[in-house]
């Protein structure tokens, strides 16, 4: 984490600032911490679950790719089968 921070603005309902404010009570912890923690850990998974997407997405799009020869690979081992 960096040392430089930058003060940011949030706004919260009142039921979710209720929450926050008793779990930093029940914690011994700041408020600003829990919600430094919290960002981290929602842009750690959803990152890696946006990595993990375009992994797929691109996989999809290679395999939905026909070309010339895969045309004729089921008659090629039909031949090496010998059933022709």
């Amino acid at each position: 984490m960096s040392l430089i921070s930058r003060t940011v603005s949030i706004r919260f309902s009142d039921e979710l600032l209720d929450r926050l404010e008793k779990f930093a009570r029940q914690t011994d912890s700041r408020r600003n911490a829990i919600i430094v923690r919290a960002i981290e850990d929602y842009l750690d998974l959803n990152e890696k679950e946006s990595v993990k997407a375009e992994a797929r997405r691109q996989s999809l799009l290679a395999s939905a790719r026909t070309h010339p020869e895969d045309e004729a690979w089921p008659e090629l081992a039909a031949e090496d089968s010998g059933s022709t």
